[in-house]
């Protein structure tokens, strides 16, 4: 998209109403309204970012500090103060910004924003006296004309970005990253980037019809599962818009008509739901914004294979429309499945030797079987809704997390075992980890939980500065991803913690409140608020959480080093109990750290 594209775009915003916490697309705060406008040029972080988080995410080496007169058009414009970031605009060129603005905490509706005349607006930058600083992203680039090209499709209305997407496999053989932007736009202007570097496997489409329509990047549909996988992942959007999405850009692509609407269909019954709900914040955080907005999974119904035939056949046969069969689907219960099938019907295949959905469905319990006991458990959670299920949950992964937590070594390193004497060690040792081959499933396995859960651990690091990457690791290390635990140590939200540090949190809103949970977890290890985290201070940080005491057995710890080459055996299995021969069962640190870097979605500068 060029200069006069984006430009054009952001200005039919103009006019809209400022509303505190909105996203668009009927109204928008100011951090709601630059993240809209930076999503079509594949530069908007993920997760509902503040003024603030903008802030720290584009200074942490993304940008370049320009004057108001040097600035143009693109250009971020911070205002308020270095601590604490009140606003934020988008350079207009002329010494102007494009913002929303003119409200505040308490424009809180449509109606209220009329009446104060807070709108999206131009104005001058120097009409406001608390300037902070103007940023230009690295990685904005205004081309002559477009390189993220818009092209049409005579399937249907709207446009794909950079189409066709430009991709790479990965070694797992399932798992493919975008080695450009892509996206797809709406008809009335809406974007749906998908940033460069984005790893995608298809999973947003339910896996029983693999075999029934193709693998989800193969044909006309790979265009449109590249967007609903994406954000199916990320969890910024609802997820109704999301399966829309699919539906239009499946038009798009040109899909057959009822085969789209079918589809979508079973992407809207069975596919993933989500609901957004503040997080919680601690009153020491405050002066840093406002509740981030992170997603919660909600139920997912399990593929029945009559209804659906039975639906399919009338979506074919009756034509219905979008309404129609949002509602058709709504009707169904999923707690009265009938017996399976032999075929899937005309209307999703032409292939007569098409395998049989009760065949399908066994081979995908027997694939889910095989699964690592971890795998399945977290998807135990992700599938919960109700608190008796999330708690449930949260029971086995606590019970799973007591078995396999590399424990505490009960060892105290010599006094002189200082970071500076440490971080040649680290770094050497980082440069040269590789994942044991055996092992590379699980590592690509815990990498992909990271990212699905990234927007809870950036609303936790939005509020501390320690970074989501860090966070996540510790809650795989500490509590098995389990959201129904402690970060400090795994001990389960329904009490405060009974291992060390006991007690905690203090201030605490029991039982779901993983985030305030998470706040208290990383003050008490006095990481708030620090600067460096470069992968020694960051190894070195992770490895003091868990006890630097296998230095005295002489092996790298399982902590940080498990699953690489750099860790074979040797394990504490409980307080002052060491054993030569155990093995660690859990993915270490450095591997994921590693892991998240070669997969281009941590930059840490090391090799």
């Amino acid at each position: 998209m060029n200069r006069e594209q984006w430009r054009a775009l952001c200005e039919q915003e103009l006019g809209k109403p400022y509303v505190w916490g909105a996203e668009g697309p009927e109204a928008y705060d100011c951090s709601g309204f630059v993240q809209w406008a930076l999503q079509p040029l594949g530069l908007d972080p993920n997760g509902d970012q503040t003024a603030a988080g903008l802030y720290r995410f584009f200074g942490n080496g993304r940008s370049t500090e320009v004057t108001a007169g040097q600035s143009d058009l693109g250009d971020l414009v911070f205002f308020g103060s270095d601590e604490s970031i009140a606003h934020i605009a988008l350079a207009w060129g002329e010494e102007k910004m494009l913002e929303a603005g003119g409200g505040g905490r308490k424009t809180t509706s449509i109606a209220i924003a009329r009446q104060q005349g807070a709108e999206i607006r131009i104005r001058p930058i120097a009409r406001r006296a608390d300037l902070v600083c103007i940023l230009r992203p690295k990685a904005l680039q205004w081309p002559a004309d477009s390189t993220l090209a818009m092209v049409e499709s005579p399937g249907g209305p709207g446009s794909f970005i950079n189409a066709p997407p430009l991709t790479e496999w990965l070694d797992d053989g399932r798992n493919m990253r975008l080695k450009r932007p892509f996206g797809f736009v709406e008809e009335g202007g809406r974007g749906w980037p998908v940033p460069a570097e984005t790893i995608v496997d298809g999973a947003s489409i339910p896996r029983v019809f693999w075999s029934l329509i193709g693998g989800p990047f193969e044909g006309p549909y790979r265009n449109a599962s590249v967007v609903h996988d994406y954000y199916c992942d990320v969890q910024t959007r609802p997820w109704r818009d999301t399966h829309r999405v699919f539906l239009e850009a499946m038009r798009c692509s040109g899909v057959n008509e009822v085969r789209a609407k079918t589809m979508y269909y079973a992407v809207y019954r069975f596919g993933p739901r989500w609901t957004a709900g503040p997080a919680a914040v601690a009153e020491a955080f405050d002066a840093t914004g406002g509740p981030a907005s992170v997603p919660t999974a909600l139920p997912v119904e399990p593929f029945d294979a009559v209804s659906f035939e039975a639906d399919a056949s009338r979506i074919s046969e009756q034509d219905l429309d979008i309404a129609a069969i949002e509602a058709l689907a709504d009707a169904r219960s999923a707690t009265t499945p009938g017996p399976t099938i032999e075929s899937f019907g005309a209307s999703m295949t032409d292939d007569a030797t098409a395998p049989s959905l009760d065949r399908l469905a066994d081979e995908a319990l027997t694939a889910f079987s095989r699964q690592p006991l971890l795998e399945r458990l977290t998807s135990l959670q992700d599938a919960a809704s109700d608190p008796a299920e999330c708690e449930a949950a949260g029971a086995l992964l606590s019970r799973y997390t007591a078995e396999v937590l590399v424990r505490r070594p009960a060892v105290v390193v010599e006094a002189n075992l200082s970071f500076d004497d440490l971080a040649p060690r680290y770094a050497a040792l980082y440069a040269s980890c590789q994942v044991r081959p055996e092992r590379a499933g699980e590592v690509a396995w815990h990498r992909k939980k990271l990212v699905q859960y990234r927007p809870r651990y950036e609303a936790v690091a939005a509020k501390t500065g320690v970074p989501w990457w860090f966070i996540g690791v510790v809650h795989a290390l500490e509590a098995s991803f389990s959201f129904s635990a402690h970060l400090h140590n795994g001990d389960p939200l329904t009490g405060r913690t009974v291992q060390v540090p006991e007690n905690r949190p203090v201030v605490w809103n029991p039982p779901n409140d993983w985030e305030s949970s998470a706040l208290d977890a990383l003050t008490y290890e006095k990481f708030v608020g620090l600067a460096d985290w470069s992968v020694p201070r960051a190894l070195h940080r992770w490895e003091g959480y868990n006890g630097y005491g296998y230095y005295s057995r002489q092996i790298n710890s399982p902590y940080l080093w498990s699953f690489s080459n750099h860790y074979t055996k040797g394990k504490f299995i409980a307080d002052r109990k060491y054993d030569a021969n155990a093995v660690s069962k859990q993915c270490g640190a450095a591997v994921m750290l590693r892991s998240l870097e070669d997969a281009g979605l941590v930059h840490t500068g090391l090799p």
